[in-house]
């Protein structure tokens, strides 16, 4: 009981966004002033000028005051000469496929419009990032010459699910002291969104079984769904249907020939992903979730059976786009990340068609009645272990479990 509250505290402080929506009041104003305007060194020195500041009131510390005085004096030396901004652009590109974990290199190309050599010149994201983080402190070159560019590479770590709003770097100058820089912020705003990290789905045994699984044993165990539509003739391959052979073309080339049809629109599984929640336990559940929905929708389109896929009342189009699971994850990764104070009631699942084949619904609310559909065949919960006590029949996470309901005829 104590490790499941533990677990629980730990996702309600992690979903607790790092950057506010709005601009922040002046406790955000000094933070970000500390990070961006200091450097390591200067940091070190400001902490040291501040206990100086505090020891040097106190009885029998009147010696430290030449220190003072002289770390005073060099920061207000600094801070009027790094006062007026570096005159840099800056542009820069982030990567597409990113899952949480990850590490990678951005690239940040500086250009120097002044008309004299800079020298520390550099580049880097501090608190502007959303769920990222960079791995060491922004790296600077030694020079840039006037209207001349350069490549700053940063390594960051993407470190969990969700869209994040990027302002653009910051690039800056390191004052010759080494303790503060004169900064200017690359308004070139991006949005990114980081993809769950598929669960693998070696096998689905869940999928064929129970009174319904005979519908998704049909799209699993059978050569190919056609519909009237002919696209052409083509060669005989292992597997295709007698009834389908073009007997004049294979007098006419001396080898079977078929014909072959096209797939119907609309055929194949649904695919359903409900991320209603009643409780807190339930959001806490809905990024493994999404993990296992990533898995199943990978198992389901490497085995050519996907037909359809929604997120809540929201169908993502999979017949216009070359690459389905790719559409699938950047949907999956444009979702918010569940908050422990509030989470929206999606609207209930009412597709414009009905469903020319069978329907796997996953959702993380324990209560699925107020969800379940006349169309869903099955029914899968991601649950917190302990919330429900049905069969385990897969390990998501070590705190977590995949239940399967009961088929829904």
């Amino acid at each position: 009981m104590l490790a499941r509250l533990v677990n629980h505290v730990r996702w309600a402080l992690a979903s607790v966004p790092r950057t506010p929506k709005s601009g922040g009041g002046l406790s955000v104003w000094l933070f970000r002033w500390w990070l961006i305007r200091f450097t390591g060194p200067g940091k070190t020195a400001l902490v040291i000028l501040v206990t100086i500041g505090f020891l040097s009131v106190i009885h029998g510390f009147f010696a430290l005051w030449p220190v003072f005085g002289f770390l005073f004096v060099l920061f207000i030396f600094t801070w009027l000469r790094t006062l007026v901004p570096p005159k840099l652009t800056a542009t820069w590109q982030f990567p597409h496929e990113l899952y949480p974990g990850d590490s990678f290199i951005l690239r940040v190309v500086v250009k120097n419009e002044s008309k004299k050599k800079l020298h520390d010149v550099g580049a880097g994201f501090f608190w502007e990032e959303n769920w990222l983080k960079s791995l060491k402190e922004p790296a600077s070159l030694a020079t840039l010459d006037s209207r001349a560019c350069a490549t700053i590479e940063i390594p960051m770590q993407a470190l969990s699910r969700g869209p994040c709003y990027l302002r653009g770097p910051v690039v800056f100058r390191v004052d010759s002291t080494g303790l503060m820089r004169s900064r200017a912020q690359i308004q070139q705003a991006t949005e990114i969104a980081i993809r769950p990290r598929p669960v693998s789905m070696g096998a689905f045994p869940f999928l064929t079984e129970g009174a319904s699984g005979i519908e998704f044993a049909r799209l699993i165990y059978t050569t190919r769904q056609r519909s009237p539509d002919l696209l052409g003739i083509r060669e005989y391959r292992d597997g295709d249907e007698w009834r389908d052979v073009h007997h004049q073309a294979w007098a006419r080339f001396g080898r079977p020939m078929i014909r072959e049809y096209g797939a119907e629109k609309g055929q194949g599984a649904i695919l359903v992903v409900e991320t209603y929640c009643k409780t807190y336990y339930e959001r806490s559940a809905v990024e493994p979730l999404l993990r296992l929905a990533a898995g199943v929708a990978l198992w389901l389109t490497d085995h050519q059976i996907l037909g359809r896929f929604f997120i809540n009342s929201s169908e993502i189009d999979l017949i216009h786009t070359a690459h389905k699971f790719d559409a699938i994850l950047d949907a999956l990764a444009q979702i918010p990340r569940a908050q422990w104070w509030s989470w929206p009631k999606p609207a209930s699942w009412e597709p414009e068609a009905r469903p020319m084949g069978p329907v796997l619904a996953i959702g993380c609310c324990v209560d699925g009645s107020q969800l379940v559909q006349p169309l869903i065949h099955k029914r899968m919960l991601v649950v917190p272990k302990g919330e429900l006590s049905s069969k385990t029949i897969m390990d998501v996470e070590r705190r977590l479990s995949v239940c399967a309901a009961e088929d829904i005829v």
